[in-house]
């Protein structure tokens, strides 16, 4: 008899346990779970050419130097001389900047101002001076300088660009990369606005795009 009292209060203790266990709210972790991203950032494929690390919203207007030396952001005033550098054709102004890659995209865009290929000579890191020569070809229209550069994707990103601003798709086809090729077709038709460049293109989310940019032909 005492067995069986014995066992029945240690049942009813039981349950009682696991009533009030599955009542109680669990106890939160030490450590919150890393929250998603509010934003994804925009990105280009990882075979693209790296992009000057200065503000996308640099200075459009006309600056003179006063005007930047007024400024405090470091990336703001760098991006304010380079718009007055270029502007002014003064590669001395370059100078001014303060980080390497700076000075560097500096002599980029007064290389492509003056069409100088020889400034861009003075860039010491290849990447960079790959980026300068494919500037200096757009604004010339000079295929042959695309050949000058060493890094591949540099160099396509040249072709696609020479290729738009001469309207011709053949220059496409020296892309190695497929991506950059209906890439650059996609930018040739938007160019002309004729859609039979985006016949060519093989990706086809990029040949929507493409026939979404440019109207089909009449």
């Amino acid at each position: 008899m005492n067995r069986k009292l014995s066992f029945t209060v240690f049942f009813a203790a039981l349950l009682c346990f696991a009533f009030l266990q599955g009542c109680t709210k669990p106890t939160a972790p030490n450590s919150a779970p890393t929250p998603m991203p509010t934003s994804t950032p925009a990105s280009m494929p990882s075979s693209m050419p790296a992009i000057a690390p200065t503000p996308s919203a640099a200075p459009s207007q006309s600056y003179t130097l006063s005007d930047c030396d007024k400024i405090q952001g470091q990336d703001w005033k760098d991006a304010c001389y380079e718009n007055v550098a270029a502007a002014e054709q003064d590669l001395s102004i370059c100078d001014k900047l303060q980080a390497q890659y700076s000075i560097d995209f500096c002599y980029r865009s007064v290389a492509a101002a003056e069409q100088d290929l020889s400034i861009c000579d003075k860039i010491q890191d290849q990447g960079r001076k790959d980026s300068c020569y494919g500037y200096v070809a757009e604004a010339e229209q000079d295929l042959s300088i695309c050949d000058k550069i060493q890094g591949q994707s540099y160099k396509d990103t040249c072709y696609r660009d020479v290729a738009a601003a001469e309207q011709d798709s053949s220059i496409c086809d020296k892309i190695q990369d497929q991506m950059h090729k209906d890439t650059c077709y996609r930018y040739v038709a938007i160019s002309k606005k004729d859609s039979s460049a985006c016949d060519k293109i093989q990706d086809q989310t990029i040949k929507d795009n493409c026939y979404s940019d440019v109207p089909a032909n009449k």
